[in-house]
């Protein structure tokens, strides 16, 4: 009884290290991308990217992009990434001279205005 409680154990300690494993090499297989191009990049973190600050709701989007922005002052771009995807963070502005081509460009707007209940 007790050898089969434990092939148990083993059968489901491995399927779960199984899927920790998948799962690892799917959130990180852009890991490189930067590197790859010769881009300045900030080092990510498995499963959140360099959003780790922003996953745990210790500090908003905005502050966050504020700060890597300021930290990489003296680069004109620097490399992130949002979960897994790659975004380039530009501080030079004349690499973006032709901005209405850019494809995939996240850009998120309400054009509706908020309502607020009386």
């Amino acid at each position: 009884m007790m050898g089969t409680f434990g092939s148990l154990i083993l059968v489901l300690v491995i399927f779960l290290s199984g899927i920790f494993i998948v799962l690892y090499r799917y959130f990180t297989r852009n890991f490189k991308f930067w590197q790859k191009l010769c881009i300045p990049y900030v080092k990510p973190t498995p499963f959140v990217g360099n959003l780790k600050e922003c996953a745990f709701q210790k500090v908003n989007i905005g502050k966050h992009l504020q700060h890597t922005y300021e930290e990489h002052s003296d680069k004109p771009y620097v490399g992130i990434f949002s979960i897994d995807k790659p975004i380039l963070l530009t501080r030079d502005l004349d690499l973006v001279k032709d901005f209405q081509y850019f494809i995939d460009r996240v850009i998120s707007l309400d054009e509706k205005p908020a309502r607020v209940a009386l």
